[in-house]
């Protein structure tokens, strides 16, 4: 559970970095 919650808080924080304008 920790790790999926890892993975999707380490995507969301990827996309909000490459693409800051979709978040």
């Amino acid at each position: 559970m920790l790790s999926f919650i890892g993975e999707m808080t380490m995507a969301s924080g990827y996309l909000s970095i490459t693409s800051p304008g979709l978040f």
